[in-house]
């Protein structure tokens, strides 16, 4: 991969990670955590296989192993994200923490539930602010330069 490319591929992986916090607070409000991350996880897969090269194809043993430790780690990630809003809910109703100060993840729930027209709205405008921002600072931030790398401040020299 030339660095050109590398580059490129590190700056478009920093906008989808940038911009997808909208959408998965905007997609939790309409699916159970587990339910949106089975779906998250296998339009990623979908969309990274056909960039995948296997070569040979895993087979036997080695496709177990990776099937497994794929389970293993999906188990991991989703035992992490319960406990924590597990462990959230717990420490806001044990030391008796002021919803405005911390809403318990219940409270949050039952106001996404209730306002869900206007965090959408709300959502799509910010999802186009965060764009626009991003686009802006690509466009003033980044030069490429004739050596074909990307460097950050520099102001065409």
């Amino acid at each position: 991969m030339t660095p050109r490319r590398a580059d490129l591929t590190l700056l478009l992986a920093t906008a989808m990670w940038g911009t997808s916090f909208v959408a998965v607070k905007s997609g939790l409000a309409y699916a159970t955590p587990l339910a949106f991350l089975a779906v998250r996880f296998g339009i990623a897969a979908l969309l990274l296989a056909p960039g995948t090269r296997f070569t040979p194809l895993p087979r036997g043993r080695e496709l177990a192993g990776g099937l497994l430790l794929g389970a293993l780690v999906a188990v991991g990630f989703v035992s992490v994200t319960f406990g924590l809003l597990a462990l959230w809910e717990l420490a806001c109703r044990i030391f008796d923490v002021p919803e405005f100060i911390l809403p318990p993840p219940s409270a949050i729930a039952a106001a996404m539930v209730q306002y869900d027209t206007v965090i959408i709205d709300n959502a799509g405008w910010t999802l186009l602010t965060t764009l626009i921002g991003f686009g802006l600072a690509v466009v003033i931030g980044v030069d490429v330069q004739e050596g074909g790398t990307i460097t950050a401040g520099s102001t065409g020299t």
